[in-house]
């Protein structure tokens, strides 16, 4: 049944938001146990190292109190978290799609994606800035091996959002730190997340589409919480402007 999204099982569309669900339920279970503690306990025992520096400067910069900085942090922490498992949900989507595979972790091209036919790989991250330059250049060589184990095959470095929402579908130019060779090859694209969407639905909307019908799922799933009129309007607003700039 598909009375979600036209291109994914109604119950492979659930678990995925499911599951993004479970680390909101394990978001709340740490901040309970966060808050049970008193400041100090925070400070010296918290699992989380803090920066004794930008605690201080937080303090004076923020003319704020220390109860007051412990809300703060503790929303900080927690909301990692909660963008880890947002960070699966698309792959989870994308790889329950009929042709398609969610290789998970341990898969011995490293990547997240991959069309069953081996013809195109993809390594998908949640926002285009989510890699810091070693995280880039291991992205870089994972996808030269799946190039040269398959040379049919095309491999994307996929970001879902891009910045400003711009969308973009081109041959990623790489050069490796310390070197000067331009990395330059028909075969390894970067893409937005509207692009690898649609490569891999084949629907120029489906993005959007998803979004849409996140609000509709989570709606029927959160007893009790409904989002208001206003609310409403402002995410229509937001959703405009977004895949406006994605067209």
């Amino acid at each position: 049944m598909n009375s979600y999204l036209d291109f994914i099982k109604d119950k492979d569309f659930e678990k995925s938001v499911d599951y993004v669900l479970k680390g909101y339920y394990e978001k709340k279970s740490i901040e309970k146990e966060k808050h049970a503690k008193n400041v100090v306990d925070m400070l010296i025992k918290d699992k989380n190292t803090i920066d004794e520096f930008k605690l201080v400067f937080d303090l004076f910069g923020d003319e704020t109190h220390l109860n007051d900085w412990k809300m703060s942090e503790i929303v900080r922490q927690t909301d990692k978290t909660v963008n880890n498992y947002i960070g699966e949900f698309h792959q989870m989507v994308l790889g329950s799609i009929k042709g398609w595979t969610n290789l998970g972790t341990g898969d011995e091209t490293g990547v997240d994606l991959k069309k069953d036919d081996n013809s195109i790989f993809i390594e998908l991250k949640n926002k285009y800035n989510a890699m810091n330059s070693s995280s880039q250049s291991e992205c870089r060589r994972k996808l030269e091996n799946i190039v040269e184990k398959y040379p049919d095959s095309t491999a994307y470095w996929g970001f879902i959002i891009n910045k400003k929402y711009k969308p973009v579908c081109e041959i990623w130019e790489y050069t490796y730190p310390k070197t000067v060779e331009l990395k330059k090859d028909s075969r390894i694209l970067k893409a937005s997340g509207d692009e690898i969407y649609k490569l891999v639905t084949g629907d120029p909307n489906s993005l959007k589409k998803t979004f849409e019908a996140l609000q509709i799922i989570l709606n029927e799933k959160i007893d009790g919480y409904h989002l208001s009129s206003e609310d409403k309007k402002s995410l229509q607003e937001f959703s405009n402007h977004v895949f406006l700039e994605s067209r």
